[in-house]
């Protein structure tokens, strides 16, 4: 598993670009040295800009605008790295994240956004990589994590990832959350060990970067309301779930857990993609005590 190399940090022109800067300054600094910024703003394409009738923003005042931006948050040397582009704005996104081998994707969300995080549900669901949803006045800090596992290969991927986060961000806590469908009688005590024993099993191969971890077992339909009673609990401030592949069709995140935890986090939340597998996470999948009696949950 390794740490995040080629980041794309996506700006909107607007107050939650400041937020978000900093959060990248973070993740960059945790990189050691070793994770190049992009920053890039996607301006209408010409069709649609010719066809209204307020006014026109050049792409070199564009990019002058958003230097100066990320030059105060960032610093000189980021000046080269800020980019604007024209086109439809995820597709565009895309393009530039395929051509520069980007392996995360981030992006801010105002507070004052209509609809449920459109912009960043389309991302998780097409990117070909990673992408790091960081809402307007999220503090640049991550100082605990809750990875969301439900016991396949997305999810071990996604641990071992917030595991390494939590590790260069030095972070004391990091929780993992199993969501155990309900029952009329809830969980009794044979029923709760063999979780906890199936979850034992599933962490044993895993790459855990050192980190020591915790791990609750919930009852509900859902991840994400399990997820937020955690974070607000714990004071965790880094949501991490992993989800399947990319698909231009909304089947492979719509209506999934992974969606609901991205739509209803009010803390920033990493969307992981990690193409190929480990043998050992390939091994705790097969574990057959406990495989045939999970479904999947993510993606």
């Amino acid at each position: 598993m390794r740490y995040f190399e080629h980041v794309l940090v996506s700006l909107a022109m607007a107050p939650v670009d400041r937020d978000l800067l900093r959060y990248a300054r973070l993740i960059r600094e945790m990189g050691e040295g070793r994770t190049h910024c992009s920053f890039v703003h996607v301006l209408p394409p010409a069709d649609l800009v010719a066809q209204g009738s307020g006014p026109v923003l050049s792409l070199s005042d564009a990019r002058a605008a958003l230097s100066e931006t990320v030059v105060e948050e960032i610093g000189p040397s980021a000046a080269h790295d800020v980019k604007v582009i024209a086109g439809h704005l995820v597709d565009a996104l895309l393009t530039e994240a395929a051509e520069e081998g980007t392996d995360l994707i981030m992006v801010g969300h105002r507070r004052d956004a209509k609809g449920r995080r459109t912009f960043s549900r389309r991302l998780a669901i097409k990117a070909p990589c990673s992408v790091w949803m960081v809402p307007e006045g999220s503090a640049p800090r991550i100082t605990g994590v809750l990875a969301a596992v439900d016991m396949s290969l997305p999810s071990a991927q996604a641990l071992s990832l917030a595991t390494l986060v939590a590790s260069r961000a030095k972070a004391a806590k990091c929780t993992v959350l199993h969501v155990q469908s309900p029952s009329e009688l809830g969980l009794d005590g044979v029923e709760r060990d063999s979780a906890e024993k199936a979850l034992e099993r599933f962490l044993s191969p895993l790459d855990l970067h050192g980190v020591t971890v915790t791990t609750r077992i919930e009852e509900s339909g859902s991840v994400s309301g399990p997820t937020n009673a955690i974070v607000d609990e714990l004071g965790l401030d880094l949501v991490v779930v992993g989800t399947r592949g990319r698909s231009p069709s909304a089947a492979t995140l719509l209506g999934s857990e992974s969606e609901h935890v991205l739509v209803e986090s009010k803390v920033p939340v990493l969307i992981t993609k990690e193409p190929g597998a480990r043998i050992g996470l390939v091994r705790a999948l097969l574990d057959r005590d406990f495989q045939p009696r999970y479904r999947t949950r993510f993606g």
